[in-house]
């Protein structure tokens, strides 16, 4: 068992962190063990996860971890997009390359939000996370502006489903983002007015500003 580790790789500029609360491991045929308070940064990643939790293990040259929860937060300075929680997310890491997948969802309302498949590299620094929205509703219980403060002003009382897909592509330089969204019966209050029944996809040139 330790306890309050913090591991640092690459150079400070560039640096890929993990804080870490409680690690235990268990020696066996393969290595297992569980994990508890840790937070995780990576460079050229515009997100943070915190609070992550799960288990893990190594074996045949990959570490995995399963059953894994955490919160997801943006790291801007001022964030495009609130906390969404995980739950039952897994991880691999094979040949200096992070395979990760999980459901998305809004913490207060518990709904699922977008699955996530992310991928990263950590010897390039470039990856991306494909985002797969089925079935998402919006009602009394879920309003845009509890998913992203730039939704406020500008769409309210929304109610109806939106399925849709996005993706965010990143490497140390930049990151770019674009995705495409639909609905067949869309209500919605408007700055201009009152919208009812809205149908059609809305195309994203960057997803995490909301531009169209």
């Amino acid at each position: 068992t330790a306890r309050q580790l913090k591991i640092t790789l690459g150079p400070a500029a560039e640096a890929n962190s993990f804080a870490i609360s409680d690690l235990q491991a268990n020696l066996g045929e393969g290595i297992t063990g569980s994990f508890s308070g840790a937070d995780i940064r990576l460079f050229a990643v515009p997100l943070n996860l915190n609070g992550s939790a799960g288990e893990w293990s190594y074996e045949d040259g990959i570490f995995r971890i399963g059953s894994a929860e955490f919160t997801l937060e943006d790291r801007a300075e001022e964030p495009r997009f609130n906390p969404m929680a995980a739950r039952d997310a897994t991880l691999a890491l094979e040949d200096n390359v992070i395979s990760a997948n999980a459901l998305l969802r809004n913490p207060a309302s518990d709904r699922a939000i977008s699955g996530v498949a992310i991928q990263h590299n950590l010897s390039s620094g470039t990856g991306f996370a494909d985002l797969n929205v089925e079935r998402l509703e919006f009602d009394e219980n879920l309003q845009p502006d509890e998913l992203t403060r730039l939704a406020l002003g500008v769409v309210a009382n929304a109610k109806g489903i939106v399925t849709g897909s996005g993706r965010i592509d990143w490497n140390p330089e930049a990151v770019t983002s674009s995705g495409a969204f639909s609905s067949d019966a869309l209500d919605f209050a408007a700055a201009f007015g009152p919208v009812v029944g809205a149908s059609g996809t809305v195309e994203f040139v960057d997803l995490l500003n909301l531009t169209t």
